[in-house]
Formats: structure tokens, sequence, C-alpha cells
């Protein structure tokens, strides 16, 4: 797969999910909210029990691994709590909605600066696109909001933008990987 066939890829599939969690925000801010902080507690406790039993088995073999028993019984904790009380983890949420959209933001400048390797034409769209998702970022990560629910619509909104921002950058994508497949 060559790089811009990658890129394609990778952005199609960023867009798509920024588009369906920002709808999701949109849609159910209060629930959004409390259902990102559980999905990420079932991962940690996931990976706690993981580092539980590798330890466990680690000690049976004398195999590396078994310094992870505190570190699996910690993340355990650590799940359990955020299971119990998503609400208190909610008010965490808006700095890592916003340091997702910041690092967005810089990736799609990024792709913009690799795709001026491709194209003819200058255009300022795709940066524009970049640094406004980053300002979006950053006005999420450093202005708090009174409510969650209204931190989660809002971010929202910014991740459908973002995501609409990466179909653009598809679009051009697209069309650099087609005149340089025409140019050679």
């Amino acid at each position: 797969m060559d790089l811009l066939t990658s890129m394609k890829h990778r952005t199609y599939a960023k867009a798509l999910c920024y588009i369906l969690i920002g709808a999701f925000f949109v849609i159910s801010p209060g629930t959004a909210a409390v259902t990102v902080v559980r999905i990420l507690a079932v991962a940690a406790l996931v990976v706690g029990i993981v580092k539980i039993a590798e330890s466990l088995s680690a000690r049976k073999s004398q195999k590396p691994f078994h310094n992870t028993l505190a570190g699996g019984i910690a993340l355990s904790a650590l799940a359990v709590f955020m299971l119990s009380q998503p609400q208190i983890i909610v008010s965490f949420i808006y700095v890592i909605i916003g340091a997702a959209l910041i690092i967005a933001g810089i990736g799609s400048m990024r792709s913009s600066a690799d795709l001026k390797r491709f194209q003819e034409h200058k255009t300022f769209t795709l940066p524009a696109l970049g640094i406004i998702t980053l300002i979006l970022g950053i006005v999420v990560l450093f202005n708090p909001f009174p409510t969650a629910k209204a931190l989660i619509f809002t971010s929202g909104i910014f991740m459908l933008i973002s995501g609409i921002s990466d179909i653009v950058s598809l679009a051009y994508i697209h069309n650099a990987s087609e005149s340089f497949s025409n140019k050679g």
C-alpha cells in the first residue's frame, strides 16, 4: 500500500469515528459522557486482570511479568471506581477530548504539509481546517464549561467539524493521488 492510499484509509476511518462519536455527543451528551467513562473503565479492568494473571502465572514458572501484580491490582481498583462513580470521572473528560482535537488538528496540518509535495496548485483549505480543529481543541482544553453536558455537546459539535474537515482532506488526498498517478 503506497503512502497516499494509506493516508486515505486512515483519514477516512478517523473522520468516520469523529463524525459518529460527535453525533452521539450532540444527540445525548449526558449518556455519552458516562458511556465514554464506562468504556475506558472496562478497558482498564481488562488490562488490570491481564496484568494480574500474567503476574500469577509468571510466579509459578519463574518468567518475566512477576512485577505486574501491584500495577494490575491498582488498575483494576481504578476501573472499579470508574464503573461505580462515572460522574466524577466525567469532569475530567474535557481534557481527553481537548487533547484529541489538538492531536487531530496537528495531524491535519501535518497531512496538509505532506500533500503539498503531490499537488500542483497550493490550497489553504486543509491547513485552515487543521488550524480550526487545533483552536477548537485548545478552547475545549483550557476553557472550562459550566457543566459536563455542555462540554460534551460542544465537543460533539467540534468533533463533527473535525470529521467533516477530515472528509474534505480525504477529497484532497484522492485528488492528489489521481494527479500523481496520472503523472507517473
